[in-house]
């Protein structure tokens, strides 16, 4: 959770939740929002920065980011910072999941994935990993803490 430097976290998420700001559709951005706040979030944004803006404008009194992204860009913001919730900040959601429609065969699947396996610096990273289901527990429960529901979530 982004905010203020001089703002007490806990007062902004019990007196103004509906004031904290969140990626629509970003595991770190909407799902901890909503589920750090029982659902109660509700200032959209297009994207992380977009996030950030909103507190720095005061049309937000917060906002939830990627930890990744704010490490990344924390130095441009010296009037605010982070605070980690339990259960909510961990930092557990999969990022940069690279997916393949199951209207191809199940042969292109497997050498895409192979092809991405084996190209993890084409991507940006050390290495690239197959799914696991169980990889999206954490976001799931998020979700659910947010009374947001994916299987008919959309933005």
């Amino acid at each position: 959770m982004i905010l203020p430097a001089d703002a007490d976290p806990e007062e902004i998420l019990k007196n103004q939740p509906e004031k904290i700001a969140y990626a629509m559709g970003a595991s770190s951005g909407e799902s901890g929002a909503k589920a750090a706040t029982k659902g109660a979030a509700k200032i959209r944004t297009a994207n992380h920065g977009a996030t950030v803006k909103a507190i720095l404008e005061g049309k937000a009194a917060a906002g939830f980011v990627k930890s990744w992204w704010w490490r990344a860009n924390k130095d441009k913001y010296p009037t605010l910072k982070a605070y980690q919730l339990p259960g909510i900040s961990d930092e557990k959601n999969p990022d940069n999941v690279l997916t393949a429609s199951n209207g191809l065969s199940a042969e292109v699947r497997d050498k895409i994935k192979q092809a991405a396996i084996e190209s993890a610096d084409a991507f940006g990273v050390e290495k690239m990993v197959e799914f696991n289901s169980d990889d999206v527990n954490f976001s799931l429960g998020l979700m659910k803490k947010g009374q947001i529901d994916p299987k008919t979530y959309s933005w």
